[in-house]
């Protein structure tokens, strides 16, 4: 009987490790957050005609802030505001140009 119980013991502990791993992983990979940031041509890189890199402060709905750098095909329009969709290893992944009025309250204050 002893026997028994010391490998449910050891099977529940195997199982509760597994969650955390597989609950760490879909964070590392697939969690993604939004931060906004107001273009300022004066912070671009261009890297060859059809590549620049941006790097600029943006906040995300709480109003915290992050350093980002992306990438785009084409000099963006200066003053444009962007919503970036960020994950924790890949970074930047996609971004598009939103209105001022789309903008969070709490990103307003920061821009």
């Amino acid at each position: 009987m002893e026997d028994v119980k010391s490998k449910i013991g050891v099977f529940i502990a195997m199982l509760v490790g597994a969650l955390i791993v597989i609950a760490t992983g879909y964070f590392i990979l697939f969690h993604k957050t939004n931060y906004w940031v107001q273009i300022d041509n004066s912070n671009v890189s261009e890297l060859s005609p059809l590549e620049y890199e941006y790097d600029l402060r943006g906040y995300n709905e709480q109003g915290s802030s992050k350093d980002l750098k992306f990438k785009a095909n084409k000099k963006l329009r200066d003053e444009a505001y962007l919503r970036l969709e960020v994950m924790p290893l890949r970074g930047v992944y996609y971004w598009e140009e939103v209105n001022r009025e789309d903008l969070p309250a709490n990103v307003l204050k920061n821009l």
